[in-house]
């Protein structure tokens, strides 16, 4: 079964970013019926990748990619789509906005297995 390996799939940067979002959004994500995310922030640094994050039921369930940022009138829509889904659930407590994933969480994640890859990431 296919690992994460998010230190190497992870453009070589250490250092993962998770973002948290509440379940119903979480789940139209999975899904892929949710390409957008919005927010009324845009961070100074914008990651290619992030570890989502299911909030109340403090859950980290995929690796997804962002495609693209549109500024909206009252804030941003960040266009994304999953990349790689992690078989189980990897518990975590969450933060709001982008946050960093601590080693031990990412030590963890490295060996998730996951349900599906986008070949565009693969090693």
């Amino acid at each position: 079964m296919p690992r994460l390996w998010i230190l190497k799939t992870g453009l070589g940067n250490p250092t993962m970013l998770a973002l948290s979002v509440k379940p119903k959004y979480a789940d139209k994500i999975l899904a892929g019926t949710k390409t957008r995310e919005y927010r009324t922030w845009r961070p100074r640094k914008v990651p290619r990748l992030f570890v989502l994050h299911v909030s109340q039921r403090q859950e980290l369930v995929a690796l997804v990619e962002i495609t693209g940022i549109e500024k909206l009138e009252n804030g941003y829509a960040y266009r994304i789509h999953v990349v790689r889904k992690f078989r189980q659930p990897v518990k975590c407590r969450g933060r709001l906005g982008f946050w960093k994933l601590d080693e031990v969480t990412l030590s963890t994640l490295n060996e998730t297995e996951v349900v599906s890859l986008d070949r565009n990431l693969a090693d």
